[in-house]
């Protein structure tokens, strides 16, 4: 009798201590893409790591559309309780300088939590193209005006602003080809349809490693794991240069200082992980980390640069 008296209370103590972790209503990491993204595999990576660090759940919602804008949109509208996090990339910034009316305030819309990482853009050239390094491949678009083409995942992404930075730095016109969507732009490249290709390094690289397409150049300030023999832009003759694609993430404006450092420190032992950072660079992911202060102003000088070079090369804004 006291035997089952005793399991009677145990079970009913199990019961009330998992009844706060019951009843307390998962967070989640609202996507821009829809699942399969590259976006999306990271969020989920970092919905693990966060439920294991905050003893909170989280999941992944996607909410893709509008080049992000859909996504960014809803999280802006949230209640600012820590709950809903936005994980977004380089285009938080440039989608300030591409369209003209935006539902939202890049800035003033949100608190940021940290940078999670980085990964680089590349320049890739049909192996036909008689160009060996990005000094040849500007001398050609020199030497031919117009005729060099760079195709892109579309108008207005970042590899688009990355060729136009770089178009701009070299003094040299290069042909801005939008595709919808990084994979036909690369097929068209392949396939020589176009002799040029910006995009994300890990989606293209396997081509690189193929013989399909000839590195030219990484968008980063440092090379990358994945191509470590492909210089950097900046490298190439051009210091400083740095327009890669970077993740972070945001929470609305008027979040509680100390939920956002909470995260902020659980998003930067998470990045301090050894696994964790192998997942990334598996994925072609640079770990980097850092304060909610130096991400919040790095979306503000972005935001400059971005819309600078908008306005100096007239790039068309998108209504």
């Amino acid at each position: 009798m006291k035997s089952r008296k005793l399991a009677a209370l145990l079970v009913g103590a199990a019961m009330a201590l998992s009844l706060p972790a019951l009843a307390q209503k998962p967070a989640r990491i609202i996507v821009p893409y829809p699942p399969g993204a590259a976006t999306d595999a990271l969020g989920r990576m970092l919905a693990a790591q966060l439920s294991d660090r905050l003893g909170q759940r989280f999941i992944v919602e996607n909410k893709p559309g509008a080049s992000a804008i859909v996504a960014t949109s809803y999280v802006a509208k949230s209640a600012p309780d820590g709950d809903t996090v936005l994980l977004t990339g380089c285009n938080h910034a440039s989608n300030v300088a591409v369209f003209k009316h935006l539902p939202f305030d890049a800035v003033k819309d949100f608190a940021a939590v940290g940078l999670v990482g980085a990964t680089p853009s590349l320049i890739a050239v049909n192996p036909k193209v008689p160009a060996k390094n990005l000094a040849e491949l500007l001398a050609l678009a020199r030497a031919e005006p117009g005729r060099v083409m760079y195709g892109t995942a579309g108008h207005g992404s970042p590899p688009h602003l990355a060729g136009e930075l770089l178009s701009a730095r070299a003094g040299v016109k290069l042909v801005h080809v939008p595709y919808k969507g990084g994979a036909p732009a690369m097929a068209d490249a392949i396939g020589g349809h176009i002799p040029m290709l910006i995009g994300g390094l890990p989606t293209i690289a396997p081509n690189v490693k193929a013989g399909k397409l000839r590195a030219i150049a990484v968008t980063t300030a440092k090379r990358s794991p994945i191509l470590p023999d492909t210089p950097t832009i900046a490298e190439s003759g051009f210091p400083g240069f740095d327009a890669g694609i970077w993740y972070t993430l945001l929470v609305p404006a008027h979040t509680p200082r100390e939920t956002v450092q909470r995260l902020n420190r659980a998003l930067n032992e998470a990045l301090a992980d050894r696994g964790f950072r192998r997942q990334l660079k598996r994925i072609g992911i640079e770990p980097l980390g850092g304060s909610a202060r130096e991400m919040d102003q790095r979306i503000k000088r972005e935001i400059r640069l971005w819309s600078k070079l908008v306005q100096q090369s007239g790039i068309r804004r998108i209504e």
